[in-house]
């Protein structure tokens, strides 16, 4: 089990703040690279921050883990989703 998931185990169904960093990986025709997660709708690859490890380094970990791509250099982009 990851970090994210230790910290749900012991708060049960309490508020989590959970960090998901993700990527568009993006061609030169301006296409966006979607992935499938099973079970879910299409989307950008990304996945849970854990503890200590730096966003990028999360990035570049789940499109390996996700896509079979090693990614050299990426741009960031910051947004907020809020939910009511």
């Amino acid at each position: 089990m990851g970090y994210c998931e230790d910290i749900r185990e012991m708060l049960g169904n309490a508020p989590l703040i959970i960090v998901r960093p993700s990527v568009a990986i993006i061609n030169n025709k301006g296409e966006i690279l979607l992935y499938r997660y099973l079970g879910a709708p299409w989307g950008i690859s990304g996945g849970i921050l854990q503890l200590n490890e730096s966003v990028e380094h999360c990035i570049k970990r789940n499109v390996r883990e996700d896509l079979g791509l090693m990614l050299n250099s990426l741009r960031l982009l910051v947004f907020t989703l809020v939910r009511n």
